[in-house]
């Protein structure tokens, strides 16, 4: 719809549209700021890919899926404000492959919590996932239990799957420290899970 305008500086996404296309505003040289009204649901394969410009995107909680590479490319991406769940996001940074930048983008200050703590996590998964970084070895080794208790403390099923399925993190010592954590919070559903991988 916009793929490579020049012009495009701002844009308001009204409440009547659905989905953000695929490509919809891919190249948009001159797009800094995005808000997205509630009732969008979608953002599509690099809805915003290479808006190298854009600081500044409102993503409401309507939204329950944003491509892996809705955002590849925005190097100066500083202010992403979303009121989801961080389970609902399948994102892989393609322009921060690199461990290092990809949290450097994450530790800016103007980033909200949310966006923050759990994609910081999902990034990470993935970039270990991908390239077996021995960063991000290392980062998930030291941080393990506060992954494990984000995910738990959100019902971030999918996510605490895919980190307990790492052997080389978890143990039965770690199941079982995990299955703790689930009772503390009183997540019926992930003691079970876990039980169950033993």
């Amino acid at each position: 719809m916009c793929c490579h305008c020049y012009s495009l500086k701002e844009i308001n996404i009204p409440a009547n549209v659905r989905i953000i296309g695929d490509n919809c505003f891919e190249d948009c040289q001159k797009l800094r700021n995005v808000m997205i009204s509630p009732g969008v649901e979608r953002i599509e394969w690099c809805g915003f890919e290479k808006c190298r410009e854009l600081r500044s995107v409102f993503i409401p909680d309507t939204v329950t899926f944003i491509d892996r590479s809705a955002f590849s490319e925005c190097t100066l991406l500083t202010e992403l404000h979303w009121e989801g769940k961080v389970h609902a996001v399948e994102l892989r940074l393609e322009s921060h492959r690199d461990l290092s930048q990809a949290i450097f983008m994450l530790n800016r200050n103007t980033l909200t919590d949310s966006f923050d703590i759990g994609l910081k996590y999902l990034i990470i998964l993935g970039v270990y996932r991908e390239t077996e970084s021995s960063d991000a070895f290392a980062f998930i080794k030291k941080n393990y239990i506060k992954m494990a208790r984000h995910f738990i403390e959100n019902d971030c099923v999918e996510n605490l799957t895919l980190l307990a399925q790492y052997s080389e993190f978890t143990s039965r010592k770690r199941l079982n420290e995990l299955i703790r954590l689930a009772e503390q919070y009183e997540n019926q559903r992930i003691c079970d899970l876990l039980i169950g991988m033993k």
